[in-house]
């Protein structure tokens, strides 16, 4: 079976459920996969028939159909899922157990995380007093985890070579002994990432980050605000990242390393500088929309990082065209 890996707040997160301001059950397609739609069909009484008028079998995969707010038909006027309430959590289909959940399966293991999309998750993840580390899962919990079960297998030279990589540059940010910025320059320095003389301006310009991002696949119109602030912006993008010393931002690096810098990325030409320009990236835009927005304190930072989460990290069209970006500018 394979080690389960987690960063070390995993275990802490709890769904606030109706307490949530932005429910996942609202405005998100939710597929029903194959264990899910059987257990679906053999439900009796009324909520089987609900059940089964709910879900279009001719969308590949199966889904729910969303009624006319785009909400999911078992979500109550509670904020509560009617599934949960009638069957348990048991009864839920993968994505609706696993969501803010994400999970990258490798060869020599198992990594989970919670993305940064869910208001819950991010508080969890910026709000942490502890640096951000990547720990094993209890062997009974790590049972539960169905794709533990595969085969464990070495990684092969170049995979394990980025992950030794990743461990190193996390061993950076944990040491709070050195100043945040300091910690910035020397990820960058070791990854042979020169900003102040990149080729685009990527990390130099607020109107050209705005632009990139107004160009990619919209997915809530409430980010058209953000980037026209982000647009009349002043300043240097990494400049003002480099001044910074609040720890979130520490942990906002370590998460989209965690996240993107796995074994499976060496499909690009130096996933190590790729990746680590992206993780970079990333926290630049987000620090660049926090000021724009005119945001203090970590919940308008949780709700930023929430909107670019869910519009950058939930459309493979948009994560592509950053990580493409991210490349371009340090190659």
């Amino acid at each position: 079976m394979k080690p389960v890996y987690v960063p070390n707040y995993y275990e802490s997160f709890r769904c606030i459920s109706s307490e949530c301001r932005h429910s996942c059950c609202i405005g998100w397609e939710i597929d029903v996969d194959g264990e899910a739609l059987a257990r679906y069909d053999g439900v009796q009484g009324s909520l089987g028939e609900r059940l089964r008028a709910s879900i279009d079998r001719e969308a590949e995969p199966p889904c729910f159909v969303l009624d006319e707010r785009e909400r999911c038909p078992f979500l109550n006027e509670r904020g509560l899922c009617d599934l949960i309430t009638e069957l348990g959590e048991e009864s839920l289909c993968h994505i609706c157990a696993d969501h803010p959940r994400f999970r990258n399966v490798q060869a020599d293991r198992v990594e989970l995380g919670l993305g940064l999309c869910c208001e819950a998750a991010a508080k969890l993840i910026l709000s942490q007093a502890e640096p951000f580390a990547v720990v094993e899962l209890s062997p009974d919990l790590a049972a539960q985890e169905r794709f533990a079960k595969e085969d464990c297998r070495e990684l092969d030279a170049s995979a394990a070579e980025l992950m030794e990589w990743r461990e190193a540059l996390i061993s950076v940010l944990r040491d709070r002994s050195v100043p945040l910025s300091d910690r910035i320059r020397h990820i960058l320095y070791r990854s042979d990432i020169n900003l102040t003389e990149s080729c685009t301006d990527t990390f130099r310009s607020f109107a050209h980050i705005a632009s990139l991002l107004r160009g990619m696949e919209r997915l809530d119109s409430s980010w058209d605000a953000y980037l026209d602030a982000l647009e009349a912006l002043p300043g240097d993008p990494i400049e003002e990242l480099d001044g910074e010393e609040d720890e979130t931002y520490g942990h906002l690096i370590g998460y989209f390393l965690y996240r993107y810098m796995t074994a499976d990325a060496t499909d690009w030409p130096d996933a190590k500088r790729t990746r680590t320009a992206f993780a970079i990236l990333c926290t630049v835009i987000i620090h660049a929309l926090h000021r724009a927005t005119g945001g203090e304190g970590l919940d308008s930072l949780c709700e930023v990082a929430r909107i670019f989460s869910s519009e950058i990290e939930y459309s493979e069209e948009n994560l592509e065209i950053l990580m493409g970006e991210a490349e371009d500018a340090v190659f």
